[in-house]
This record gives structure tokens, C-alpha cells and sequence, in this order.
């Protein structure tokens, strides 16, 4: 591993690294929205009821505040990162954030906590970010990548020269630890 370590990349190579790997350095997806909450306490049909109606009154011009339950959660969140918004809400509520219409109430919408009733007013998807803004990480992700990759070919010509037997049968060609 550490005989190639030496040499450092040189600014061609991250870049190309960069290229390769773009989704890996893209700051997350940043949206803003508000939320109904409605607790999945209630019967699954009496939850259903709920929140259509309140879905037809927030899109009649209702205010939110007086529709749904009291929660912890946050009614709004402005410009937050898809990714805390996964952390906060789960998932399964994050994931239609990405594509649900903009400016319109849509759901109801299914989080670990409950159901929700969602408007997203602000939507943007990050630019993929230039060498020079994330140098340190791809030099390490880069080096992190070398490393396992010197190590995998290591193993796997030192597993040439042997007969591996696990549990008693031979192992597949091109095994290695």
C-alpha cells in the first residue's frame, strides 16, 4: 500500500478523480417547505379522511396552522439540505420532496412520526463543485481509492501463487482475503 504513497497527484489526475466521482463531492439537493402533521395514532381510514379534507382546505386557502395536530416537528424548514431532512423527518418523507410540484399542497406524505401534508416552495439542486472547493477531500478519496485498490491486487497476486481451501473446498478463482 504505502510504495505508491510517494507520489502525489497531480491536478490533472484530481481533476479527472473529480469527474468520476462528481455525485461523491455534490453538496446535497436544498429545498424549502412547510408541513402538516397528522399522528398515526388513528385508525388508517379515519387518518386517510383527515388528511384529504385538510388537504382540500389548505388548497381552498386554509392557513396551515389550523389544520392538522400539534407536533415537535418543525411547520417549516427554509433552504435545508436533503440530507437533514432524511435525518429529521426519514427517508420516506425526504424522497418526494425531490420531485413533488412546486407551490401546491400535495400528500399526504408517510414519515416514521406519521403523515404529512407538504408544500415545497424552493427546490435546488447543487452544482457539482469546481477542484479548487473540495482539493482536501478529493486528494483523500483518491488516496483512500489507490490504497484499496494497491491492496486488492497485492492480495490477488500473492493468492496466485497459492491453493486457498475454505472449509475444506477449493475457492473460487481470483479469491482473495
Amino acid at each position: 500500500e504505502e510504495s505508491n504513497a510517494m507520489v502525489a497527484p497531480n491536478d490533472a489526475e484530481l481533476a479527472a478523480y473529480l469527474a468520476r466521482h462528481a455525485d461523491t463531492f455534490r453538496p446535497p439537493m436544498v429545498v424549502s417547505f412547510e408541513q402538516v402533521f397528522f399522528s398515526a395514532d388513528a385508525p388508517a381510514a379515519e387518518l386517510e379522511a383527515k388528511a384529504t379534507q385538510a388537504l382540500a382546505a389548505l388548497r381552498a386557502g386554509a392557513p396551515a396552522s389550523r389544520v392538522g395536530q400539534p407536533t415537535l416537528l418543525p411547520a417549516s424548514q427554509s433552504r435545508a439540505p436533503m440530507d437533514a431532512v432524511a435525518r429529521d423527518f426519514g427517508a420516506a418523507f425526504a424522497q418526494p420532496l425531490a420531485t413533488l410540484p412546486l407551490a401546491t399542497w400535495q400528500g399526504p406524505i408517510r414519515s416514521t412520526f406519521g403523515t404529512h401534508l407538504v408544500r415545497v416552495s424552493e427546490r435546488t439542486t447543487a452544482a457539482a463543485p469546481s477542484l479548487s472547493e473540495v482539493r482536501p477531500q478529493v486528494v483523500r478519496e483518491g488516496e483512500n481509492d489507490r490504497r484499496e485498490r494497491t491492496r486488492r491486487e497485492a492480495y490477488r497476486a500473492m493468492a496466485a501463487n497459492y491453493r486457498i481451501v475454505i472449509d475444506g473446498k477449493p475457492a473460487p478463482a481470483g479469491t482473495a482475503p
